[in-house]
């Protein structure tokens, strides 16, 4: 399995924010990557910025703890997939553990250092064309990585909270457990604010104008977070980005070949408020659908609110856009099908000890919904 791009991705553009940065389908032919590698950005808002002093206290992560979850088991008949191998628990000292894979998971020629410390991939269903990507996930910076950053400890927590997708790789995992057909899932182990594997790593990437490229010097309030111009940019992009997209590209290569199609799942989150570098007009529903002209179909879109509409509040294409697809196929694939999910964070996290309205389990229930739709209806259209 290898390298994805996306429209929204590999280096992509995946939320757009700003009505006055440029659209997130970007010249991809500018890129310097091979085309496989090459990622779609999401176009984002200028933001002030202010300088920072240098902390380099040692650091790995700051995950939260999370939330009690249950679950009352599958609701539906799913289809048996078999048990073998193993994933590896990238980011962690934990050993491997044991999932629901298939030897075809097994196939993959991905570096050992990027295989195990950067990001996982949990095989699915062989019949399965449903592709999970949960890229921002995690809170964890590597020691090296943290030495790098200007922040000091409590900034750099701060600025985690409002970047972190949190959850929403427990949102993901409880959407594919419920799911009659098990699909795939790709999970980036490590906080964007290592790499941002849905950005463009050049110049061509809007939001690098803010410092919000695929390497960020700033913060989410504008602050400096690295040093500018930051002269590891390209070691950085070597070791976590270019393995993380090959790795993307090739499993939505496997599933063509596989089951004829593709149809990758976007799960990310956003803060209530928008961030410094966001439009401040931009509407922020409970649920933003982002998707695209060509790789997002009706029934995709249609079975996407359907499946949330418990969320109430959902609206297409604010205040991001797009969807992840990789640019070798992008425009012109249409065996590939995508789309975002994007749930506002204070619809199921905490706050001031008051639960959300919808909790992180029934969000999976509803992931589920999406993903049985996904995997039998769209074989049919």
């Amino acid at each position: 399995m290898q390298a994805l791009q996306t429209t929204r991705l590999l280096p992509q553009i995946r939320r757009q924010d700003s009505p006055q940065t440029s659209p997130h389908h970007q010249r991809p032919g500018s890129l310097s990557l091979p085309a496989q590698q090459r990622p779609v950005s999401r176009r984002l808002t200028p933001h002030r910025t202010q300088s920072r002093h240098h902390h380099q206290t040692p650091i790995t992560q700051t995950d939260r703890p999370r939330p009690n979850v249950t679950t009352a088991g599958n609701r539906r008949t799913r289809e048996t997939c078999p048990r073998a191998g193993t994933v590896y628990d990238h980011g962690s000292a934990d050993p491997p553990q044991t999932l629901r894979t298939t030897a075809e998971a097994h196939r993959l020629s991905l570096p050992r250092k990027a295989r195990v410390n950067s990001f996982s991939i949990l095989p699915g269903c062989p019949s399965s064309p449903v592709i999970l990507h949960v890229p921002h996930a995690s809170r964890t910076i590597p020691p090296q990585v943290r030495a790098q950053l200007l922040l000091d400890d409590a900034a750099l927590d701060a600025e985690l909270d409002e970047a972190t997708d949190t959850d929403t790789d427990l949102i993901a995992t409880l959407g594919a457990d419920h799911a009659r057909t098990h699909p795939w899932i790709v999970k980036n182990a490590l906080s964007r604010l290592v790499v941002d594997p849905e950005r463009f790593p050049d110049a061509a990437e809007p939001a690098t104008v803010f410092g919000r490229g695929a390497v960020y010097t700033r913060a989410c309030d504008g602050r400096r977070l690295r040093d500018e111009p930051f002269a590891d940019t390209e070691g950085l992009l070597d070791e976590y980005f270019r393995p993380y997209a090959r790795a993307v590209a090739e499993l939505v290569t496997d599933r063509i070949v596989a089951c004829g199609r593709a149809v990758i799942i976007d799960v990310h989150s956003y803060p209530e408020r928008p961030s410094g570098f966001e439009n401040p007009a931009a509407a922020r529903p409970a649920l933003c659908i982002g998707t695209d002209p060509l790789h997002t179909p009706d029934w995709l879109t249609s079975a996407t609110r359907r499946a949330f509409l418990p969320l109430g509040e959902i609206a297409e294409n604010t205040p991001y856009t797009g969807c992840y697809v990789p640019l070798n196929r992008y425009g012109h694939d249409e065996r590939v099908s995508a789309v975002m999910v994007e749930l506002r964070r204070d619809t199921y996290l905490p706050d001031d000890g008051r639960p959300g309205k919808q909790s992180v389990a029934q969000l999976g229930t509803c992931l589920a919904a999406l993903i049985d739709t996904a995997t039998e209806v769209g074989a049919d259209v």
